[in-house]
């Protein structure tokens, strides 16, 4: 339980300081790409790794509001559809200071910096900040604020720029010159939310009766964030204010019970009409309506939600999203008129006639958003120009220690953005950031750097239940020793198992073919008698051998980032998995991993799928999130040829922790702890045919070895320790048994297990 006043601190340090989700991205002014304010790439890129590794890291919507020591510098960047490719525009050094708004006036973009000291915000030309390695020039500065700004906005002809201002406890509006950066005029004080212009002479607001609205992002007396919880509508006035002299005059245009304004919209103007379109509460809902920006305006409904997750206005649709029975949905009202050209000049009589997309016809079109994050915790952000962008919070694996407690230095919740406009557009894309958010991929990527080949060996036990079609259901215990050396550095695995009873031993090791690998069977561990076969004889056993081999090799993580053929994980994209054992769909990001360049020039791949929600429930756990889902391995038989498939669907809220069984300082291997294999009957339903679930401890478990018993024939002490570096199998060459000899009996003894001398 935290104490009273650390709690209070807790929250001070989530809440200090608006949140600029609504600012971090705008479109650029053909509509093709989009200048948006995101952290420095996670890693080098350049030959040998993916093509994709030097893009940006995260956004980070509430850079401001979170604590100092987790604080990540931003940069702009610009995405060109026509590329898709982002461009670093950011080129000077700009030390212990955080851009958090962009806005675009005369075709040209401009940030908003924040800097320790008496100018907590300077208004920044982007153009400035491209003299690579040098520091901010003083005439880069377009205006200095000695208060905190935010929330931006350009009116219609690009001459004015209205920003939400912080006077000490008061709160106003602004609005400065866009050619001398003076000011023009000021409201008085209210609890204003982000202001959008009416026209170039008044502009509409949200004002709260209690304050200015924040959201946390972790609730502190529980420990976790409620991924479906939504900040209620609060009550509070919609505004008008019109400029007048030197001031902005205010007049109500509604009361009511409106959405906070923070990672999403509730007020836009619509570009055709210029009517504003409003977020506001009714009944036990919220609806999204279009109203005139007068007192006695008539609204008319566009969409009703039971939570609204923000508005996008384009020229021609105005696109509201919001919350239905825990799906993400999108109303796209849309206008229709219609046109007749002469089909030729030689027929004017005959013509042809079109439909398009501007004029009084209007419908709105609904569908469903399955793919994105329904939380409150994001949502739908205008980048103007019709373009938008969806922010969607993601766990932070950093958030708490190793014993589950939070960290008070670090946020409870990061987040991706994805804009589907430009193609390629998304945080995932980079794989590097999959490591970020990704607790098994993370434990991976920390393992890199100690082992830059990959882990050398594991050694895994499961307790396993099978159950084929037309025969007996078999449980018993299987264990997998794996290497990835030997074989002309093909790698080479051993198996045991017990599932028909007695225990058997198979193993594959030589020169890495067909032609020169053996085949090693034992079926009575009471005398050690080893059959070895070359694999002509030994059949589908080799086949299953060499498959079990590449599978093993395909489900290490490691080296991410690395370019494709050499292991590393492309993008494919977001999704939806339906988890067969408990029916729950669940958002994914899905990635795809190479093998093996098989006889056809085609290569074994896997697909993997990683839970993208937060992990709430069955979704995940706190401790590791976003975890593995769903396996799809496409890989061939021994000779290359013959493909097949296997489906693997994993627990995401479960994983073992296996420690370094060679050096006890290094960190433990994550695993997820249990798979199912599903097979297709005669009336086509799903039935589970394998249930593995490994054996270990579980993370955060302490310094207290875990062992398993396991035939004293197999393993000295009859004590089996599961784990990866296995001391016999990754001592140098002439030690122990690296070099494994031909031998049947020799290779018996010589894959031994930790502490067998």
């Amino acid at each position: 339980m935290i104490a009273p006043m650390r709690r209070l601190l807790l929250l001070i340090l989530l809440l200090a300081g608006p949140l600029a989700a609504n600012d971090i991205a705008v479109s650029t002014p053909d509509g093709r790409g989009a200048w948006l304010l995101l952290e420095p790439p996670p890693g080098q890129a350049g030959p040998g790794w993916g093509e994709f590794a030097g893009d940006p890291g995260l956004p980070a919507p509430d850079v401001l509001g979170r604590p100092a020591a987790s604080r990540q510098l931003t940069d702009l960047w610009l995405f060109e559809s026509a590329t898709g490719r982002y461009q670093r525009i950011t080129q000077v050094s700009l030390p212990n200071a955080a851009l958090y708004a962009v806005f675009e006036a005369g075709g040209e973009p401009y940030v908003l910096l924040n800097q320790p000291g008496p100018v907590p915000t300077s208004i920044v030309r982007a153009r400035d900040l491209r003299t690579p390695g040098g520091v901010l020039a003083p005439a880069a500065v377009a205006l200095a604020l000695s208060q905190f700004a935010d929330a931006p906005v350009v009116s219609p002809d690009g001459k004015w720029l209205a920003l939400r201002v912080f006077r000490g406890r008061e709160v106003l509006v602004r609005v400065v010159s866009t050619t001398d950066w003076t000011t023009r005029a000021e409201s008085t004080a209210a609890n204003f939310s982000r202001p959008v212009w009416i026209n170039n002479q008044s502009l509409a607001c949200l004002a709260f009766d209690n304050g200015v609205p924040r959201v946390a992002l972790r609730d502190t007396s529980v420990g976790f964030v409620r991924a479906n919880d939504t900040p209620a509508p609060l009550p509070g006035r919609l505004l008008r204010l019109d400029v007048q002299d030197t001031t902005l005059a205010t007049t109500e245009l509604l009361k009511g019970e409106f959405p906070p304004e923070t990672f999403t919209r509730a007020l836009a103007r619509d570009f055709w009409t210029q009517d504003l379109i409003l977020a506001r509460k009714s009944g036990t809902g919220v609806v999204i309506e279009q109203r005139a920006a007068t007192s006695d305006a008539t609204p008319t409904e566009i969409a009703s939600f039971e939570h609204a997750r923000g508005i996008s206005v384009g020229p021609w649709a105005v696109s509201c999203v919001g919350v239905r029975q825990g799906q993400l949905w999108a109303a796209s009202l849309v206008r229709r008129g219609k046109i007749e050209l002469p089909l030729s000049p030689l027929q004017p009589r005959h013509r042809w006639r079109f439909s398009l997309a501007f004029g009084g016809n209007r419908f709105v079109d609904e569908y469903p958003l399955a793919n994105y994050s329904s939380s409150g915790l994001g949502g739908l952000l205008d980048l103007r120009r019709g373009k938008f962008a969806i922010l969607e919070p993601a766990a932070n694996p950093d958030a708490l220690d190793e014993k589950g407690k939070p960290r008070e230095s670090q946020p409870l919740c990061l987040h991706t953005l994805v804009a589907p406009p430009f193609r390629g557009c998304d945080s995932m894309r980079n794989p590097r950031n999959l490591a970020r958010l990704s607790g098994l991929v993370k434990r991976f990527a920390e393992l890199d750097d100690l082992y830059p080949a990959g882990i050398p060996s594991t050694q895994l036990a499961f307790d396993m239940r099978v159950s084929l079609a037309g025969a007996d259901p078999k449980k018993g215990t299987y264990v997998e020793l794996y290497h990835a050396d030997g074989r002309g550095g093909k790698g080479r695995i051993r198996t045991e198992d017990n599932l028909s009873g007695d225990w058997l031993m198979n193993s594959i090791d030589g020169a890495g073919s067909a032609d020169t690998d053996w085949v090693y069977t034992c079926a009575a561990i009471k005398t050690g008698t080893i059959d070895k076969k070359q694999p002509a004889r030994a059949g589908k056993l080799y086949d299953d051998m060499v498959t079990q081999l590449e599978a093993r090799k395909l489900l290490l993580l490691g080296g991410v980032a690395k370019a494709a053929e050499s292991g590393g994980l492309r993008y494919l994209g977001r999704g939806v998995h339906k988890d067969l054992a408990s029916g729950l769909e669940m958002r994914i990001w899905a990635y795809e991993k190479l093998g093996r360049l098989l006889a056809d020039g085609q290569r074994e791949r896997v697909v993997l799928r990683f839970v993208a929600e937060l992990p709430i429930g069955a979704r995940g756990t706190w401790a590791c999130p976003h975890g593995l889902a769903h396996a799809n391995l496409q890989f061939a038989l021994a000779n290359g040829q013959e493909a097949a498939v296997t489906e693997l669907y994993f627990a995401p809220d479960q994983f073992v922790s296996l420690p370094n069984l060679t050096n006890k300082s290094d960190p433990d291997l994550i695993l997820p702890r249990e798979f199912r294999i599903y097979e297709r009957d005669a009336a086509g339903k799903y039935v589970e045919r394998l249930t593995a679930k490994a054996q270990g401890p579980a993370i955060g478990h302490g310094a207290e070895p875990f062992e398993i018993a396991h035939p004293a024939e197999l393993v000295s002490n009859a004590k089996l320790r599961p784990g990866y570096y296995v001391p016999n199998l990754c001592l140098p060459a002439g030690k122990l048994g690296l070099r494994v000899r031909q031998e049947g009996d020799k290779l018996f003894q010589e894959l031994l297990r930790p502490g067998l001398k």
